[in-house]
C-alpha cells in the first residue's frame, strides 16, 4: 500500500505536537515532521501556559498587577517556543499552525485534539518515575489515556540513560 492509499485509509489530515519548550519536547519534532511529509498532513503546534499554576499566592492587592505581568511574561516566552518550534521544521510544504492556550496542559491537549479533530498526537515523555511521577503526574500519561486520537509517544534519550 503506498502513502496515498494509507492517508486515505488512515485518514491522517491533521499532527498535533505538544510542547513545553523542553528539550525532551523538541525529540519529537523529527518524528511528527516525518508523519506530516508521509501523509501530506498539517502539523499543529500547541504550547500551553499554566495561568493558575500560582493562583492563591498573590493574595494582596498589587498581587493582580504582578499576575497579570506574570501572564503576559508567560504568554511571550510560550509565543518565542512556538516560533523556535517552528523553526526547527525546515519543510516549507508542511503547514504549519502554532496555537497557545492557557490551563491546565493535559485538560487543553485534549480539547484541542477533539475541538480540531486532530488524527494523530506525537508527543515525548519526560521519564518521571515513582514518587515523583506520582505526585507530579504526566500530561503524556493522561493524554494517551483520555485521548479520542491515537498518540504516539517518544522516548527521549535522557530518559533512557535515566534507567
Amino acid at each position: 500500500m503506498g502513502c496515498e492509499e494509507a492517508k486515505m485509509s488512515w485518514g491522517v489530515e491533521k499532527i498535533l505536537l505538544p510542547t513545553d519548550g523542553s528539550s525532551n519536547s523538541m525529540h519529537s519534532i523529527s518524528y511528527a515532521v516525518d508523519l506530516a511529509q508521509k501523509y501530506d498532513s498539517d502539523l499543529h503546534l500547541l504550547h500551553v501556559i499554566e495561568t493558575n499554576s500560582y493562583k492563591g499566592v498573590l493574595p494582596y492587592p498589587e498581587g493582580e498587577s504582578l499576575k497579570n505581568r506574570i501572564n503576559d511574561n508567560l504568554r511571550a516566552r510560550g509565543n518565542e517556543i512556538l516560533k523556535d518550534m517552528a523553526k526547527e521544521i525546515e519543510d516549507p510544504s508542511i503547514e504549519i499552525k502554532k496555537v497557545l492556550r492557557e490551563g491546565t496542559p493535559s485538560k487543553e491537549i485534549l480539547d484541542y485534539i477533539d475541538e480540531n479533530k486532530i488524527d494523530i498526537v506525537v508527543m515525548s515523555t519526560h521519564g518521571r518515575t515513582g514518587t515523583s511521577k506520582f505526585l507530579m503526574g504526566s500530561v503524556a500519561e493522561k493524554v494517551v489515556r483520555k485521548s479520542n486520537s491515537p498518540v504516539l509517544t517518544i522516548n527521549t534519550k535522557e530518559e533512557k540513560l535515566n534507567k
